[in-house]
């Protein structure tokens, strides 16, 4: 893996040559908007619209992981395929035998199925409206893309390599609704509280196929794939759960200057309807931009974020990857951002945004055996009206 230096020149690079070429949107002084009046992409929810005011947004969000990780330490494909699965026992179906019946196969007692390589790609509409000058409605809808690249092992123990394979989902996420409501202004600074609710819009019930130990045996090909009844928890789309969102935000600004933070929790209150609930997400995140014109301005932002174990389990769930199990989900982690922000103040861009960010951990620690986060990249275009 990269080291963290190589990373951030890399995807700084990313955020000059991608954008470099929307600099000629816009290049009149605008007295009323500032490049740097909203946050960066990465946070949601960071400014308030004035009365009867109305803007759109998209975002584009990717995240990449690669390689997996116990604890705070880099673990290798082959070293997961020597560690015991506690799943190892149950039934499960994999594929369906000639006559149409299901090929019922016991879970081996080590893992099979190393995941190599995942992305998560979100596709975010939203919608704010000023219901006053001190409380600002907004919605969010989402939908996601996820592809894991996996490694399979064969038979029932040892690190003899099957294959490679790809399994993905997509669909509709959870969709966010919230309020935002102003606490008060004291200067140049500004606080303002975050009202939230995330509906269980997205699917938890998500199914694929698996290249098996036994490919190239039992009837099958090689490379055959075969059907499982449900993919791990990571290839869900949503929580399954109405799920509270809290949370505090600051701004200010001062000359060229403005800087900020945030405060979120995703508070889960029940299970869910296959009997587990995801964990609590606690995150905070403080930024600082300096605008260079008003049309541009570039942002650093830290973010430390940490997210509970899953209660509760989907007996559907099962086999060989170690995603299947819920005792290796939970994870705290560190993440430093760089972004930049384009405003344009004249003819048919005045009053559009165009945002990039990009990201790297810089710690991470994870509950059990889980994938490690490499980058993510987030891009947004927002009109107001």
């Amino acid at each position: 893996m990269q080291t963290l230096k190589k990373k951030l020149t890399k995807l700084s690079a990313i955020s000059i040559l991608t954008l470099s070429n929307v600099m000629t949107l816009a290049h009149a002084e605008h007295v009323h908007e500032r490049a740097d009046s909203h946050a960066p992409v990465g946070v949601m929810g960071d400014h308030l619209m004035k009365k009867g005011e109305w803007m759109t947004s998209y975002r584009f969000m990717n995240m990449h992981m690669d390689g997996m990780r116990s604890g705070t330490d880099d673990v290798s494909s082959d070293e997961i395929a020597l560690m015991t699965n506690d799943l190892g026992g149950e039934s499960m179906r994999m594929g369906n035998l000639p006559d149409g019946s299901p090929r019922i196969m016991t879970v081996p007692g080590n893992y099979r199925i190393a995941p190599l390589e995942m992305d998560m790609r979100m596709h975010m509409l939203g919608l704010m409206y000023g219901v006053s000058d001190d409380v600002t409605a907004m919605i969010m809808l989402n939908y996601i893309e996820k592809e894991m690249r996996m490694q399979t092992y064969r038979g029932m123990m040892g690190t003899d390599v099957v294959g490679r394979f790809t399994g993905e989902t997509s669909g509709l996420g959870d969709t966010q609704v919230a309020a935002l409501i102003r606490l008060g202004s004291e200067g140049v600074h500004n606080f303002h509280l975050n009202a939230g609710v995330s509906l269980p819009t997205g699917s938890i019930t998500e199914s694929g196929s698996v290249l098996p130990p036994f490919a190239g045996m039992m009837g099958t090909a090689p490379d055959e794939t075969v059907g499982v009844d449900r993919l791990p928890y990571s290839m869900q789309l949503g929580s399954g759960t109405v799920d509270l969102m809290p949370g505090f935000t600051y701004t200010a600004r001062e000359n060229d200057t403005t800087w900020g933070g945030q405060f979120m929790a995703t508070l889960r209150l029940y299970d869910n309807k296959e009997d587990y609930r995801l964990g609590n997400v606690y995150e905070g995140t403080a930024w600082v931009a300096q605008q260079w014109q008003s049309w541009v301005s570039t942002s650093a932002r830290v973010s430390v974020k940490s997210e509970g174990g899953i209660k509760g389990r989907d007996t559907v769930i099962t086999g060989g990857n170690p995603l299947s199990d819920p005792a290796n989900y939970g994870r705290d982690e560190v993440n430093l951002l760089l972004g930049v922000n384009f405003l344009g103040n004249d003819g048919w861009v005045e009053n559009q945004r165009l945002a990039l960010e990009v990201g790297t951990p810089v710690y991470e620690k994870v509950d059990g055996v889980q994938m490690s986060k490499d980058w993510t990249v987030a891009l947004s275009w927002q009109t107001t009206f």
